[in-house]
């Protein structure tokens, strides 16, 4: 039964995996390649918004099959990739809130930090299938 819990933690995983990098290295830089500016931005938007929930549950999934097959560190780090889909969603993804009365607002930034961040999530969940798949 370990030996399946662990499977399936590791497919988990490699789900998301698969996500940070298409999102990061094809749907992004293809957006803002092919489209104007103005709909790669809300392509990204909604992208981010559906999307990196979604993987955050399915990391967190991950970690809880970790932790059952006893790769607690792995466990540990899809946790932690399950909170940085969360933050990347809903901190630094671009906002629909009105622009602000005095000054400007800068959405391209905050694009570019939420896809960096992303980029990021990789390295972290890459670690998170090594821990499981040694179990540690």
């Amino acid at each position: 039964m370990s030996q399946f819990v662990q499977g399936l933690g590791l497919v988990l995983a490699a789900i998301v995996l698969g996500w940070t990098i298409l999102f990061s290295l094809v749907v992004s830089p293809q957006a803002f390649k092919t489209l104007d500016t103005g709909r790669a931005k809300r392509m990204i938007r909604a992208t981010m918004k559906s999307g990196h929930p979604l993987a955050a549950l399915v990391a967190g999934g991950a970690a809880a099959s970790a932790l059952f097959a006893g790769a607690i560190g792995g466990a540990i780090v899809m946790a932690c990739s399950a909170a940085l889909f969360m933050l990347a969603a809903y901190t630094l993804a671009p906002r629909d809130d009105p622009k602000p009365k005095a000054g400007s607002r800068k959405t391209d930034t905050a694009r570019v930090v939420a896809a960096m961040l992303t980029v990021m999530i990789t390295c972290v969940v890459i670690a998170g299938v090594v821990l499981i798949g040694m179990k540690i």
